[in-house]
C-alpha cells in the first residue's frame, strides 16, 4: 500500500433492503482481527495488530456489538443508567450523572444487562475500550441540533424562556449572514440561516458550536442560556486541541454541569441518550487523543463521494468497485492541503508565535515556508468568562495594534469577524484538518 494515501479504504461494501445478517456481516473481520493480532510478517519485519477502534454511530454500535439500542431503558453501552420513561414526550431518559460503568469482563462473559446477541467480536476486542462515542453523531447531529431546536422552534409541551421570538431570530440571521462572509476558504460550508435548521449538516453545526456560537448567541440567548451552551463549547474546543490532556478535569466538570443544566434549565426528560453519553466522551481522550482521532467525519466524506458516484439501483456492486478505483486514483496522491494566508480578507488572520496577525503581505522563505507581515493584535476581552474564559485558547476581542511583526511564521490561521472597534476572533481548533 501506498504510505503516503491518507483516505480512508474501503475493505467491503454491504447492500440489501435491510441489516445484514450479525453472524455472517462479522464473521469475516473478526476472523481477520484474530489472526493479525498473533502477528504477520511483510518483507521480514513482523507486525502485531494491537489495538482496533470502530467508528460507529449508537445505532451502528449497538447493531455490531448485540446490545440494545440507544433508546432503551439499557440503552447505554458505558454504564448501567437505567432509564426512565416520559408518558408526556413518549421517550426514555437517563437520570443523573456518575452511574457505575460497565466493564469488558462481564461483556466477555455476556453478563451485562444490555446484551442481546452474541456478536461475533465478543472477545475478539474489548468492547468498551474499541467502541468510543463518535462526536460527529453524538454532538454535532445529535446534541447542537437539538439544543438550537430549543432555542429557534416550538417544542410540544415545553414552554421555554430560551425561545427566540422574531425580532432575536432576525437578529441572528443577520449576525450568521456577516459570519458566513468572515469564513475562511478551508470551510467547506457557509452557515445557513436558522429557518433553514433542520437542513444543517454535521460540518454546519460543528461550525455554529465552535466558531459562531461565542459570538452569535451572545445578548440574544437569555444569560443563563446562553452560559450553559458556553459549557459544551468549552468542553468541545478542549477535546478538540492540543490542550484537551491538560484540561481534562475543566472538561468534566463542563460537561458534567451542562448534562444536569439540560435538566434544569429544559426539562429531565430533555436527557436523552445523546446528552447522557457526551458524560462518556472524556474517557476515551486519554487514550485515543483528540475527537477528531475516531471521528465519522472523514468517513462520512469518503462515503459522500462514493454514494455520489452510484447511479442507479442496479449492479451496485460493479458501480462501487469502479467507483472504488476512480477515487483511489482522483485522490491517491492527494495530500492533505496547508493553511492559505492571504493579505484580503477573511484569509488575512493567523496566529504566530507573537500573537494573533492581520496579514498585510505573504512572502516565503529560502526553505520555501510561508511567512507574513502584518499588525499586532491587542486582546481586549474574552466573549465568556463563565465556567472558564474564553481565553484560554485565545478567543476574544481584539484591536488592531501599531505594532508591526516582519516575516514571522505563522501557526495556525483564525475566523475573524469585523465589528467595527473590534474585531471577534477564534483560532482554527485544529490547524491539519479542513473544516
Amino acid at each position: 500500500m501506498d504510505s503516503t494515501y491518507c483516505h480512508p479504504l474501503p475493505l467491503g461494501v454491504f447492500c440489501g433492503v435491510g441489516k445484514p445478517n450479525l453472524d455472517n456481516f462479522l464473521s469475516d473481520i473478526s476472523t481477520e482481527i484474530k489472526l493479525l493480532s498473533n502477528g504477520f510478517s511483510i518483507d521480514g519485519v513482523f507486525i502485531i495488530l494491537k489495538d482496533v477502534t470502530f467508528i460507529c454511530d449508537a445505532p451502528a454500535r449497538a447493531f455490531v456489538q448485540g446490545i440494545i439500542q440507544h433508546g432503551g431503558y439499557n440503552g447505554c453501552g458505558y454504564c448501567r443508567v437505567i432509564g426512565e420513561y416520559s408518558s408526556e414526550y413518549r421517550h426514555v431518559f437517563y437520570p443523573g450523572i456518575d452511574h457505575e460503568l460497565r466493564n469488558d469482563n462481564t461483556y466477555n462473559r455476556f453478563e451485562e444487562n444490555n446484551q442481546l446477541h452474541n456478536s461475533p467480536l465478543l472477545g475478539v476486542v474489548p468492547f468498551l475500550s474499541s467502541f468510543p462515542p463518535e462526536y460527529m453523531h453524538l454532538v454535532c447531529i445529535g446534541i447542537v441540533k437539538r439544543m438550537l431546536s430549543y432555542y429557534f422552534l416550538s417544542t410540544k409541551g415545553l414552554r421555554l424562556r430560551c425561545r427566540l421570538n422574531s425580532m432575536l431570530l432576525q437578529a441572528l440571521n443577520s449576525k450568521i449572514s456577516q459570519f458566513s462572509s468572515s469564513l475562511p476558504k478551508e470551510f467547506r460550508r457557509k452557515l445557513r440561516k436558522v429557518s433553514y435548521l433542520s437542513y444543517y449538516k454535521a460540518t454546519e453545526l460543528r461550525c455554529f458550536l465552535l466558531y459562531f456560537a461565542p459570538y452569535g448567541l451572545k445578548s440574544v440567548l437569555p444569560e443563563d442560556y446562553y452560559n450553559h451552551f458556553m459549557l459544551l463549547h468549552f468542553a468541545i474546543y478542549a477535546m478538540l486541541s492540543t490542550q484537551h490532556i491538560s484540561l481534562l478535569p475543566n472538561i468534566r466538570y463542563c460537561i458534567n454541569k451542562f448534562i444536569t443544566g439540560v435538566s434544569t434549565l429544559f426539562h429531565p426528560s430533555c436527557v436523552v441518550y445523546n446528552i447522557h453519553a457526551l458524560e462518556h466522551l472524556p474517557d476515551y481522550i486519554e487514550r485515543l487523543g483528540t475527537l477528531d482521532n475516531f471521528s465519522a467525519f472523514p468517513y462520512e466524506n469518503y462515503l459522500r463521494l462514493l454514494k455520489k458516484r452510484i447511479k442507479s439501483g442496479n449492479c451496485v456492486f460493479e458501480q462501487s468497485k469502479n467507483s472504488l478505483y476512480t477515487l483511489r486514483t482522483l485522490y491517491g496522491n492527494v495530500q492533505k492541503s496547508e493553511l492559505s494566508y492571504s493579505e484580503k480578507e477573511p484569509n488575512n488572520f493567523c496566529k504566530t508565535d507573537k500573537g494573533i496577525v492581520k496579514v498585510s503581505s505573504v512572502s516565503m522563505s529560502q526553505s520555501g515556508s510561508c511567512l507574513v507581515t502584518g499588525r499586532l493584535l491587542t486582546f481586549e476581552k474574552a466573549i465568556y468568562e463563565q465556567p472558564y474564559s474564553s481565553s484560554v485558547f485565545g478567543i476574544g476581542y481584539y484591536s488592531v495594534s501599531h505594532k508591526i511583526l516582519t516575516n514571522v511564521l505563522p501557526l495556525n490561521k483564525c475566523v475573524a469577524v469585523n465589528l467595527g472597534n473590534y474585531f471577534y476572533i477564534v483560532p482554527f481548533v485544529n490547524p491539519s484538518l479542513s473544516m
